[in-house]
């Protein structure tokens, strides 16, 4: 009895001896690291946010599945901002000042994310985000918001002027027409399609921006048909990428080129337009076919049942050089996570040795894609390229 009585006494004493010191069953309870973010999960960014939900989701059992951050798991903390600029900075306050989130992760959309960057800055948090690609933003001086989309809102077409100057100058489209959404992306958007067309000899005989609601574009569509514009250009998201479409067949209008921006590359695009679709340019920053990235692709596809498009690849790329710089330095100190991210460059599912300048600013690669036959095909660059790039109308 006395050797039992023993036994168990040193038991305990092991027990005790091994919660003071954190080993045991203490280190697996151990508090998480909170991440904080919003979403636009209602409102009209809605379907393009519905990407970002999933990919954060995805990392946050990814990471947990590696056994977390820090010997800590991790744990996100996920608002909706209801597609508002005004509710996401509330948001975000909230989950600094309140929640003592230990890290943020951005929310979708130029719109929102340029005054979520001064909530940011405010706290001296870093903002890894996937969605604000506006110039504007990255010269207000923000020091903590890193872009993983690599490419400007102003550089959407780049890709489809430097396919043209393979083009012989006698197939030109010789008038342009730009329209586009009252969105700050959106207007960047057009604002680079207007600038490398004049640079490129084309002259843009209407700029023309409509509502950020807008739901009838047939004055607008017109407009550009009878002024005898042969390149539509548009600064897009889906909805409004969706309705120029269908205007145009209403109206019979045959432009050569039809180049819009966000809308295009979603899957849901030629699911909702089926033949209509058939030609019309889009531009992305990542498209699913690449090889570096397959393997998270197929992954991402058996979980959430679809296709990723680069809304998800640049969220999850976001969370994926977050946790790289935390494991790299061993801190979640911000100010240290912010010098390590800027000196650093990253291989993500975005895009490899991706890097940043001092203001946050990514290095440059994005696709042209084109809808052909039902198919979405990456047309631009070359080196990428599933298919050759063909007129809208020849």
């Amino acid at each position: 009895m006395a050797t039992r009585y023993l036994r168990w006494m040193f038991l305990g004493i092991l027990v005790g001896i091994f919660s003071l010191t954190g080993f045991g069953a203490t280190s697996l309870a151990a508090e998480p690291i909170k991440i904080g973010c919003t979403i636009s999960q209602s409102g009209r960014y809605a379907d393009s946010g519905s990407y970002y939900k999933e990919a954060y989701l995805m990392w946050e059992d990814d990471v947990n599945a590696k056994g977390g951050l820090l010997g800590r798991p991790v744990k996100l903390v996920i608002y909706d901002d209801e597609s508002s600029a005004d509710k996401a900075v509330g948001l975000y306050e909230r989950l600094i000042a309140t929640d003592k989130v230990d890290l943020l992760l951005g929310p979708y959309t130029s719109t929102i994310i340029y005054p979520v960057g001064r909530i940011s800055e405010k706290y001296k948090m870093v903002l890894l985000q996937g969605g604000g690609t506006a110039s504007k933003i990255f010269q207000a001086g923000f020091k903590y918001m890193f872009l993983t989309l690599p490419g400007f809102s102003e550089q959407h077409a780049i890709g489809f002027f430097d396919y043209l100057n393979t083009v012989p100058k006698g197939q030109w489209p010789k008038k342009a027409a730009v329209i586009y959404g009252d969105k700050s992306a959106s207007i960047a958007n057009a604002q680079g399609e207007k600038d490398l067309a004049v640079e490129n000899g084309i002259p843009v005989i209407l700029d023309e921006k409509y509502p950020p609601d807008v739901t009838d574009l047939t004055s607008v569509i017109n407009k550009a048909k009878n002024m005898g514009a042969d390149l539509l250009m548009a600064g897009t998201y889906f909805p409004d990428a969706v309705l120029i479409a269908r205007t145009i067949a209403e109206l019979n209008y045959k432009p050569k080129y039809v180049l819009l921006t966000a809308g295009v590359s979603d899957y849901k695009y030629g699911e909702n337009l089926g033949a209509l679709a058939n030609n019309i340019m889009g531009t992305a920053w990542w498209h699913d076919s690449v090889a570096f990235s397959r393997d998270w692709t197929k992954r991402y596809e058996k979980r959430f049942g679809r296709v990723p498009d680069y809304h998800g690849s640049g969220a999850y790329a976001a969370a994926q050089i977050l946790e790289e710089s935390v494991r790299a330095t061993k801190s979640l100190d911000n100010s240290v996570l912010r010098d390590y991210i800027v000196s650093h460059s990253f291989d993500t599912v975005i895009a490899q040795n991706l890097g940043f300048d001092e203001r946050g600013v990514p290095s440059y690669s994005m696709v042209t894609l084109q809808w052909q036959g039902g198919k979405l095909e990456v047309v631009w660059p070359q080196s990428a390229q599933t298919a050759k790039p063909r007129p809208y109308a020849p």
